[in-house]
């Protein structure tokens, strides 16, 4: 008799993470960047937690903490196309623009369909 291949079920969602989703498209960053911060002490690689904090510092113009969250994302998941992008995005605010078209290049190798990276 064959084994069976044993599915592999989906990570559960965090709901703080999913609110803090939400909040910081409805604009209420502040609060989304208190959520973001509790996901990371509950998870300090959540990859998507990091990237949004990233946003939310490089929106603000604080390039020297976004570009340290960017940092842990790209250790933390560094095969996460969206961090990599982040990551030059936050470069090229620095005035690191040889070093940002590495991260952009780095997006587009993990998701060549990346094209925000395409275009920086």
């Amino acid at each position: 008799m064959k084994k069976s291949a044993k599915l592999r079920q989906p990570s559960p969602v965090n709901p703080d993470l999913l609110l803090a989703i939400n909040l910081q498209e409805q604009g209420l960053v502040d609060e989304a960047e208190t959520l973001f911060k509790a996901c990371l002490e509950a998870n300090a690689s959540d990859a998507l937690a990091l990237y949004s904090l990233g946003v939310i510092f490089l929106n603000r113009r604080e390039v020297d903490a976004a570009l340290h969250v960017m940092d842990r994302g790209i250790k933390a998941a560094p095969r996460y196309s969206p961090m990599w992008f982040g990551h030059g995005m936050v470069l090229t605010a620095a005035g690191r623009s040889e070093e940002a078209l590495v991260s952009y290049q780095q997006a587009i190798a993990i998701d060549p369909r990346n094209i925000n990276a395409m275009i920086n």
